[in-house]
C-alpha cells in the first residue's frame, strides 16, 4: 500500500470512521500472518498473534509518527508480540519444533526464496524439494528467534535491510548481520556447503 493511502486511512481512523481500519488490516493480515507462522509453526497461533496484533495497532494508532513507514511500525508491533508469545510458550512447551517453510494453502511449490518450480517436475523432483523444505523448516526451528525472524523477514517478505533494521530496531548492518549468520547457521544444520 502507498504511503499516501496510508496516511490518508490512519487519519480518517483517527477523526473517527473506524471502518477505514479494515483497509490496513486487508492490506496487511497476510503478510503478517506469514511471518506469525514462521516464526510459532502453527496457524492457529498465528491467527491469534495476528488478532492481537491488529489490536494493539488500532489502540495505539494515536501514537504513530505519520512521517515513519506505517510498514515499519506494524512489523514492529507483530515481531514483539510473537516474541512474546515465543518466551511464555517455551516456558509450557519445547519451542524446538518443525517450522513450516510455506504458510497453510500456500503452494507448495514455492520454496523459502519464493523461487517457483515447474509443473513438469518428476515425481522424483518433487518428492525430493519437499523433503529438502521439510528439512528446512526443521532446520529453521534450531535457528535462535532473532536470527531466524530476520532471516523470513528478509526472504519472505524481501525487505531491505534498512527496513529490516527498522523493525528489528536495530541498525541496517546489524540486520545483514543477523540474517548472514542465521544463513550461515542453516546451511551448517542442513549439512549444505
Amino acid at each position: 500500500m502507498e504511503r499516501l493511502r496510508e496516511r490518508e486511512i490512519i487519519t480518517r481512523v483517527l477523526a473517527g470512521e473506524r471502518e477505514q481500519f479494515a483497509c490496513l488490516v486487508d492490506a496487511y493480515k497476510g503478510q503478517l500472518f506469514h511471518i506469525a507462522y514462521m516464526m510459532t509453526g502453527t496457524a492457529e497461533e498465528a491467527d491469534d498473534l495476528v488478532q492481537e496484533t491488529f489490536a494493539k495497532v488500532y489502540e495505539n494508532l494515536y501514537r504513530f509518527d505519520l512521517e515513519r513507514r506505517f510498514f515499519s511500525w506494524l512489523y514492529t508491533i507483530c515481531l514483539n508480540t510473537v516474541r512474546r508469545h515465543l518466551k511464555r510458550r517455551s516456558g509450557r512447551e519445547q519451542v524446538g519444533r518443525t517450522m513450516p517453510v510455506a504458510a497453510p494453502g500456500g503452494s507448495d511449490h514455492t520454496d523459502v526464496s519464493g523461487n517457483g518450480h515447474g509443473a513438469g517436475d518428476s515425481a522424483e523432483e518433487h518428492y525430493h524439494r519437499q523433503e529438502r523444505l521439510a528439512r528446512l523448516g526443521d532446520s529453521l526451528a534450531m535457528l535462535p528467534v532473532d536470527m531466524r525472524e530476520a532471516v523470513a523477514l528478509r526472504f519472505l517478505n524481501e525487505l531491505s535491510f534498512k527496513e529490516l533494521g527498522d523493525i528489528l530496531e536495530v541498525t541496517p548492518e546489524a540486520a545483514k548481520m543477523r540474517v548472514y549468520r542465521g544463513l550461515a547457521r542453516l546451511k551448517e544444520l542442513m549439512g549444505e556447503e
